[in-house]
């Protein structure tokens, strides 16, 4: 009973040499997986505790974003700015953080507006890159090194479970 297995090119490697790889892959991935979950529950009790309006676009604000990394890179957007009345009568104008190039509304446009009924000017147009865009990105980065640990995992299994046959 041995504790390698044969691989291409007739070497044997120990049966449990991807087990290690698998762990720290798995503690690579797991925080942001963790992260992007743990924004998902906030989106959903955000949005569970909003209150809804329709809202006017009054103005496209252009934006220049410097890359803090590299200030010769930078990207342009126009975010909305938004008018509208809060459940209380109160008026309120918000600029929408999520921005796009071109002007994804236009001035005049009615638009959906979420915003916190004790907060009014905490408000936005929802949108999915606004809502879970930065969640899924977590998920994603967290589930790739999960997934190639579990992909190494299968492979170790299969290598000690072949050991064990021979």
């Amino acid at each position: 009973m041995g504790t390698t297995s044969s691989c291409a090119g007739g070497r044997r490697l120990p049966a449990g040499i991807l087990v290690l790889p698998a762990i720290l892959l798995v503690l690579t991935g797991a925080p942001f997986l963790c992260v992007g979950l743990w924004e998902v529950r906030e989106t959903q009790l955000r949005l569970n505790s909003q209150s809804e309006a329709q809202g006017t676009v009054i103005e496209n604000v252009y934006r220049t974003h410097t890359d803090p990394e590299d200030s010769s890179q930078f990207t342009r957007s126009y975010h909305p700015v938004v008018r509208f009345s809060s459940g209380q009568g109160q008026t309120v104008v918000f600029t929408d953080g999520v921005g796009s190039y071109p002007e994804a509304y236009q001035v005049g446009e009615t638009v959906e507006v979420l915003y916190d009924p004790q907060d009014p000017e905490d408000a936005m147009i929802p949108s999915w890159s606004g809502l879970w865009g930065a969640s899924t990105v977590f998920i994603v980065v967290g589930m790739i090194p999960i997934g190639i640990a579990i992909v190494l995992g299968a492979v170790s299994v299969g290598l000690f479970a072949r050991r064990r046959r021979t």
